[in-house]
């Protein structure tokens, strides 16, 4: 039998590598949910539980810490798939892999996620901001770089606007294999994924930039953002609204231009022009 583990954590203290350490932990598998507060839930070994729970103890990004009731092994992958719908969020419809042969588009642009370790499968609002906020740039024939790209879902959205190639960038080697995986699933040819920090890989320029990071990181890489950024556009998001006007002093100082912006929930993402 399995457990669930329940941990709220604090968003702008969360580790660009927060997927790694969760995968780590529970290699069975995790699942990221905001339905109100920000949470992971975990499923782990019962035996297990007590030694992950003095573990996490130690993570500052870790706000509070609830022991679930049992499951049956793999039973909870499959309730959770069989829960999960599509999401729509125009012009893209975001469809389980899983139901890719039995679920239509509908005049959508389809993007197939697989995320049994479910990270990035569109239901985060960060992620449909960045969405949104693409779907309003001609990305058409254009160079895209998308910075910690998780599950690969703004990169595979970029490729399905027309962008000539994308560049997909993630430190998380776990991210990494499962976007790699899903733009295999998606049938796409012009995205590459890197395990590298982007903001140090010395590529081509770049026409639109996307960051869906957290606040601490974004916090700090203003600089060497507006430098990979050169003239282009970029979409930042994970950005909570009590941030923003700091965001925007903190980039606009770096050099960028603000255009627009927009809001889900508690949470903003902007496009600037650098």
């Amino acid at each position: 039998m399995m457990k669930q583990i329940e941990i709220d954590v604090i968003n702008d203290k969360l580790p660009v590598d927060v997927y790694e350490y969760l995968y780590s932990i529970a290699p069975e598998g995790f699942i990221e949910r905001t339905d109100g507060a920000h949470r992971f839930v975990l499923f782990v070994e019962d035996d297990m539980v007590e030694a992950i729970k003095d573990t996490l103890r130690s993570y500052v990004w870790i706000a509070d810490i609830k022991i679930g009731s049992s499951v049956e092994e793999n039973g909870w992958l499959k309730s959770w798939r069989d829960n999960y719908r599509p999401i729509k969020v125009p012009p893209f419809k975001i469809i389980p892999a899983w139901l890719k042969d039995s679920e239509l588009a509908e005049g959508f642009l389809p993007i197939y996620i697989n995320s049994g370790i479910a990270f990035g499968t569109g239901e985060h609002e960060t992620t449909q901001l960045c969405l949104r906020l693409l779907a309003d740039v001609n990305v058409k024939n254009k160079t895209v770089l998308d910075i910690g790209t998780g599950s690969g879902i703004l990169a595979i959205a970029a490729s399905r606007l027309g962008a000539k190639q994308v560049f997909a960038f993630d430190l998380d080697p776990v991210a990494v294999e499962v976007a790699q995986d899903n733009i295999a699933i998606n049938g796409l040819d012009n995205i590459q994924v890197f395990q590298k920090d982007a903001l140090k890989y010395r590529g081509q320029g770049y026409d639109v930039v996307m960051a869906n990071l957290v606040w601490s990181i974004l916090s700090e890489i203003s600089v060497p953002m507006k430098e990979t950024v050169g003239s282009g556009l970029f979409i930042a998001s994970g950005i909570l609204k009590e941030q923003f006007t700091d965001f925007l002093h903190l980039y606009e100082k770096a050099g960028f231009r603000y255009i627009t912006h927009k809001e889900m929930g508690e949470w903003v993402g902007v496009l600037m022009r650098g």
